[in-house]
Order: structure tokens, then sequence, then C-alpha cells
């Protein structure tokens, strides 16, 4: 940025680093969606107690032994 001094009718430089500026949202959503991601970066999650007790429910969940052993007994019919 350039100030014209009155006495002598030269342009001077004007220090634009140390001015204030304020960011538009357009320059914050392209500052965010354009930001460079380290892909090679491990990725930590930590949970909380509780998150943890969830999560472990869940996987216990998903991960149980399932049988079909009785499954054919409710077709049968039932000799009294």
């Amino acid at each position: 940025m350039a100030e014209i001094n009155e006495e002598n009718k030269v342009f001077t430089k004007v220090e634009t680093d140390s001015l204030p500026t304020k960011q538009s949202v357009w320059t914050k959503i392209r500052s965010f969606l354009f930001q460079e991601i380290d892909l090679s970066a491990p990725i930590k999650i930590e949970l909380t107690p509780y998150q943890q007790k969830i999560e472990n429910e869940i996987n216990e969940f998903l991960h149980q032994e399932v049988s079909f052993k009785g499954l054919f007994n409710i077709f049968k019919p039932k000799t009294n």
C-alpha cells in the first residue's frame, strides 16, 4: 500500500504487515477447504471413559458368536 506525502508529493510505502485485517466469510471458508493435510500423520482419537464403555459394548455385540442350533426347533411340530 502506498501513501502520498503531501510535502514532497512522493509516494511512500506503508508497512502492511502490522495493519489489522478483518477476514471475510469467504476467506475463512477458503482457508478451511484448501488447508494442507498431512496424510502421513497418525490419527489418534481419545475417548472419555463413558464413550470407551459404549464402544466396548458395541464391539462385544458386533463380535459375539452367533449360532443357529435352536432355530430349526421352531419349525418342528411339538409331540405330546
